[in-house]
């Protein structure tokens, strides 16, 4: 597998068709609305003075919860139209947003089962990092700390390789549920050296988007420099996240060929 070639072309093919960015502006722009929202109701209960207020907050927080799976719904569809904008784009050298949306909207069984999926998988990840944890407190050796790190990070990473190629089956090939996880795990298998390298660079590049987020959230003093840092922030995060959307099938297209 030429990943180096595969890395080279995703990026030759936003850079010519910016287009293909609108998705993931879209799902960052909605985080970005929800994360403002959240931190606004977090001020209006921390500076809360009137206790008639208590039912205001809870009904904001009810709407805050009620949004998030909707948001999150939001999020994998349009990490589901990626495929088919990429094949097309190595088809006919166009790309069509209503196209991929309509496929995307298709393959929603099996897009759902991956969402819920991941979920599940960070439910996993986060029980057992939180048992070293609890280890390290304990015992009050650190290298606790270091093994639920490492050890989150590895699980993440074998997840990933082996649902890597579950949208792209779904969304291009029209597999169901079953199927799509099935030739995933086993294509999976096939390339899991390759996988396991390129994986681990997602891994590092949503990491490090990650923390640039958190270092750049909006504290207490609102000045145009901290504003400006949260926006291009979540650009930067926007344009990550959308590089990674385009090299998940133009890997699978690679795969499939051979």
């Amino acid at each position: 597998m030429e990943l180096a070639a595969v890395l080279r072309d995703s990026f030759k093919m936003l850079r010519s068709h910016p287009k293909m960015f609108l998705p993931r502006m879209l799902t960052t722009a909605l985080y970005t609305i929800f994360t403002l929202y959240s931190i606004g109701i977090t001020a209006d209960f921390v500076l809360m003075k009137d206790p008639e207020m208590v039912s205001v907050f809870l009904w904001k927080t009810a709407i805050l919860f009620a949004a998030l799976p909707l948001l999150y719904v939001v999020d994998i569809l349009s990490y589901a139209m990626y495929p088919r904008m990429v094949a097309d784009l190595k088809s006919s050298g166009d790309v069509g947003l209503s196209l991929a949306l309509k496929d995307a909207l298709k393959a929603w069984k099996v897009v759902l089962a991956l969402g819920c999926a991941v979920f599940a998988s960070l439910v996993f990840v986060s029980t057992v990092a939180a048992f070293f944890q609890i280890l390290h407190a304990l015992t009050g050796f650190f290298a606790f700390t270091v093994l639920a790190a490492l050890s989150g990070i590895a699980l993440i990473i074998a997840f990933s390789v082996f649902v890597f190629f579950v949208v792209p089956m779904a969304v291009l090939e029209g597999k169901g549920v079953n199927d799509s996880f099935r030739n995933s795990f086993k294509l999976g298998l096939e390339n899991w050296k390759e996988l396991t390298g390129l994986n681990s660079l997602f891994a590092f590049l949503a990491l490090s988007t990650m923390i640039l987020v958190l270092t750049a959230e909006i504290n207490d003093s609102l000045t145009l420099i901290s504003l400006s840092a949260f926006a291009l922030a979540r650009m930067v995060q926007a344009v990550v996240y959308t590089y990674l959307s385009v090299v998940n099938p133009a890997v699978y297209l690679l795969v499939r060929v051979k």
